[in-house]
């Protein structure tokens, strides 16, 4: 990809937000920003050209998509959903994240009592974990599900507005 090609992906019209943990895993250095919102937003313009849409999936879609992602090492990365910029991907060895632009689900791969998930809600998420420079400050916990595998905590994250981090 080209410099030019790459500004002119960073100012297309169709992004209007972008997480504020995704900035903030690239604060951390889990990914380069930049980089990988021009991968973002070519993916969504290939999309779109294609005839395809953006649109949020459900719920159980970003939960699926982070246990899977905690049962493998595959890093970070940007998604465009509808109009928002979202970070997916695994952050640390067995646990990951998905975002749709509503709200953000953390999966850890650990197996946890049911009375201990319940006591989460209500909670900040740092209090639950804490990944080197990434402290998930700020958040707080709204819904936490275990499983056979591990523990969902879905948490709401504000959007930003996208223009003042071009």
């Amino acid at each position: 990809m080209t410099a030019a090609l790459r500004d002119w992906l960073l100012t297309c019209p169709e992004v209007k937000w972008i997480s504020a943990v995704a900035l903030e895993a690239a604060e951390a250095g889990l990914f380069d920003l930049h980089s990988e919102m021009a991968k973002a937003i070519s993916g969504g313009v290939r999309m779109a050209s294609l005839g395809e849409s953006l649109r949020v999936q459900p719920r159980a879609y970003y939960q699926r998509s982070a246990r899977m992602l905690a049962h493998r090492r595959k890093g970070c990365s940007l998604s465009l959903v509808s109009d928002t910029l979202v970070l997916t991907g695994s952050i640390f060895q067995g646990v990951a994240i998905s975002e749709s632009r509503d709200s953000t689900v953390l999966y850890v791969r650990q197996a946890v009592p049911e009375i201990a998930a319940m006591a989460l809600v209500g909670r900040n998420l740092d209090d639950l974990i804490r990944i080197g420079r990434f402290e998930f400050s700020g958040y707080r916990i709204t819904e936490a599900e275990r499983d056979e595998w591990g523990l969902a905590v879905w948490f709401d994250v504000p959007r930003l507005a996208f223009k003042h981090f071009i």
